[in-house]
């Protein structure tokens, strides 16, 4: 009977902590717009430059559109944000 109440206990804990994080995680997501906008200034960005720069070069480069600090708001990575880009 204690064993099932300690189970039952965990799985709230467990429950409480999942709910949490999913909250935080709500509250730090852009909304669709900012993710569109900011794809769509990286889209003419690239295709000025002629291609896809990584994160080291594109931080050398003075006419940037997005601070990196944007991007990884929006997107968490500069990474996810190219993938994102390539699939739209």
């Amino acid at each position: 009977m204690i064993y099932e109440y300690l189970q039952i206990l965990r799985v709230v804990q467990l429950t409480q902590i999942w709910v949490e994080d999913l909250q935080k995680e709500i509250i730090q997501m852009a909304n669709r717009a900012q993710v569109k906008k900011t794809l769509e200034k990286m889209a003419m960005f690239f295709a000025e430059k002629g291609k896809v720069l990584e994160q080291a070069e594109y931080l050398k480069q003075d006419d940037r559109p997005v601070p990196l600090s944007h991007i990884r708001r929006i997107f968490r990575s500069y990474s996810r944000m190219v993938v994102m880009l390539e699939k739209k």
